[in-house]
């Protein structure tokens, strides 16, 4: 069993699908799945699948702005509403949440990384809805394990921050995402593989010196 996990509540989506997908919302097209259901198999074909990450403890022990654990809930509302565009051979599931307010921020990604592993076994590509950026780490833990051991893992990252912070004062937490996986490797003698855009010109010599400082990195 996942921990951490919690089905949906469809009360977000309106299902009033008809034949005409021409005139579908995402709302009426989405489906819903419990990844504790044991009776699951993998499905067949192209298949994508949301988890909100409820959680901004990253966020705030990073001294940010505080208020992300709601985005699942409102990226939801939002999507619901925009036209359907994928036609029949794509299918779209929702599959909750990983929420814990009184987790460790360690714990949570933890949480995700199993969910995002069994979606993987299941053949759905996983979408995370944060959330702080602290989703980076759970979800690229849950990719990893869902791959054979010698295969590689690239992030592409597109933001206004490389998040390579140091975190040995602080703990984990939304700025140190891609330190960690880069510890994660590093560990098993292997370098992280990074493309970034998007950031701000002000960091880019420091991303260099973190480059130069730290051969566990590789960046294109």
């Amino acid at each position: 069993m996942l921990e951490d996990y919690y089905q949906l509540d469809n009360s977000y989506y309106h299902k009033r699908l008809d034949d005409d997908l021409y005139a579908a919302k995402w709302g009426m097209v989405i489906e819903f799945l419990d990844l504790n259901d044991p009776n699951l198999r993998p499905f067949d074909g192209v298949n994508f699948a949301l988890i909100g990450f409820k959680s901004d403890k990253g966020v705030y022990i990073n001294h940010g702005r505080v208020g992300a654990v709601e985005g699942p809930q409102a990226i939801r509302t939002q999507l619901a509403k925009l036209p359907w565009h994928l036609g029949r051979n794509v299918r779209v599931f929702d599959v909750g949440d990983i929420d814990g307010p009184n987790r460790s921020l360690e714990q949570l990604q933890q949480s995700l990384a199993r969910a995002v592993k069994r979606l993987r076994e299941l053949n759905l590509r996983p979408i995370v809805l944060g959330g702080g950026h602290e989703t980076a780490y759970g979800h690229y833990l849950g990719l990893k394990s869902s791959l054979a051991s010698d295969q590689d893992l690239a992030v592409i990252n597109m933001d206004a921050h490389f998040d390579l912070r140091p975190y040995d004062q602080t703990g984990p937490n939304s700025g140190t995402g891609f330190a960690r996986c880069s510890m994660t490797l590093w560990l098993r003698s292997r370098p992280l593989t990074t493309l970034s855009w998007g950031f701000r010109s002000t960091i880019t010599i420091s991303f260099s010196l973190t480059l130069w400082q730290n051969p566990r990195l590789s960046s294109f």
